[in-house]
């Protein structure tokens, strides 16, 4: 399954997809990632893009990175 969302619920869905056995991968941009990776109480994991929010919602998410243009982007999902 391709998960291309951000920050809480569908990286959840994703989470509960992989714990009923879905191949999950993580698709976040380039530059900045998922915006989660920025969130949590520990500062020292968030600068390095590890948030504590980011950890829990994409445990069993494989990592990818992809830029994509709107129209590309859009073709995709039809």
């Amino acid at each position: 399954m391709l998960d291309l969302t951000n920050v809480l619920a569908g990286p959840f869905a994703g989470y509960q997809l992989a714990l009923l056995g879905a191949d999950v991968i993580k698709v976040e941009t380039p530059d900045t990632g998922d915006l989660a990776r920025q969130l949590g109480a520990d500062t020292a994991l968030n600068r390095r893009g590890m948030g504590t929010s980011f950890l829990a919602q994409n445990a069993d998410a494989r990592p990818a990175v992809a830029r994509f243009s709107i129209r590309f982007a859009k073709a995709a999902a039809y």
